[in-house]
C-alpha cells in the first residue's frame, strides 16, 4: 500500500517479506518431498534394467527347485542349451539369460559374455540346484 505521496510504508515491506518467506518455505518442502521420489524412481529404473533383476526374477528359483525337469520345461519352454535326459540319467539344462553390455553404453565395465541360467537335476529328473554361469566348454 502506498500513502498519498506514493511512498511505500513499513507495513507494505513487512507484508512482502512474509509472503516471500512463506513462498520459500513451500519451495523447500516441495524440494524435500520431490528429491527422495526422484531418487526412488531412478533406483527402480536402474534395478529393473540390471543383471540382478534379469538373473533372479526371470526364472522362479523357489518354484523350480524340487520340481521335475519336465515341469520346468513345460512352464518356461524348450531349453536353450544342453539336451535333457529323460532316461533316468542326471544332468543339467540351461536357459539363455543375457549378453553383457557396458554401463549406459559408455564402454565402462564392459562385459560381452553370454550368461545362462543352469538347472541341475538328479537321476529321477528332480531339480536340486540352479545357478548363473558362462556357457560350458567355451
Amino acid at each position: 500500500m502506498r500513502d498519498g505521496e506514493g511512498l511505500v510504508t513499513g507495513a507494505d515491506l513487512t507484508f512482502s517479506a512474509e509472503v516471500l518467506e512463506t513462498r520459500r518455505k513451500k519451495e523447500r518442502i516441495l524440494a524435500m518431498l520431490l528429491t527422495p521420489l526422484i531418487f526412488i524412481f531412478i533406483a527402480v529404473a536402474v534395478f529393473y534394467n540390471s543383471r540382478i533383476y534379469k538373473e533372479h526374477f526371470k526364472y522362479d528359483k523357489a518354484w523350480i527347485i524340487g520340481r521335475s525337469i519336465a515341469e520346468v520345461e513345460e512352464r518356461y519352454g524348450e531349453f536353450y542349451h544342453n539336451a535333457v535326459h529323460y532316461d533316468g540319467a542326471s544332468g543339467e539344462a540351461a536357459y539363455y539369460l543375457y549378453q553383457g553390455s557396458s554401463v549406459f553404453g559408455t564402454g565402462l565395465f564392459s562385459d560381452n559374455d553370454v550368461r545362462y541360467y543352469y538347472i541341475k537335476y538328479d537321476e529321477n529328473g528332480i531339480v536340486y540346484e540352479t545357478y548363473v554361469s558362462l556357457p560350458k566348454g567355451g
